[in-house]
């Protein structure tokens, strides 16, 4: 074996602190897509008060996000063997921020279910996509 066919084998040298901010990345990402799921049940009361919606309104807000979440996530075993771990996560990362976003300058209860659910597609996503 030659010299530059060994130096090709060997894996680069990769900066101890590149690693440890990607770590930090993947961890905030899985964080916000789990406390996401759950959090928003404290907020209820003041998102019925702010849409002037009822207990059977508001609870799709929840349900529409488990739903696709639970429904999503099956389905990234085939995107992820499709797009590959790094491109698919970046995509669900985006995805999930994006539902943010929208979620945040909802201006009706529709239009936050909505939100929900595309935030819900990106973190169903991000969860299984994580880890290797």
């Amino acid at each position: 074996m030659t010299a530059e066919a060994a130096a090709s084998n060997t894996e680069p040298s990769v900066d101890p602190g590149y690693r440890w901010r990607v770590l930090g990345v993947l961890m905030l990402g899985t964080v916000m897509s789990a406390l996401d799921s759950s959090i928003v049940n404290v907020s209820l009361p003041n998102i019925m008060a702010s849409f002037g919606a009822s207990v059977d309104e508001i609870e799709w807000v929840v349900t529409g996000y488990m739903l696709a979440f639970s429904t999503f996530m099956p389905l990234t075993a085939w995107l992820r063997d499709r797009l590959g771990y790094r491109l698919l996560y970046i995509a669900a990362l985006g995805v999930f921020t994006i539902g943010s976003l929208l979620c945040g300058i909802a201006p009706n209860l529709g239009t936050l279910v909505v939100a929900r659910v595309i935030q819900a597609i990106g973190g169903g996503a991000i969860t299984p996509t994580e880890w290797r």
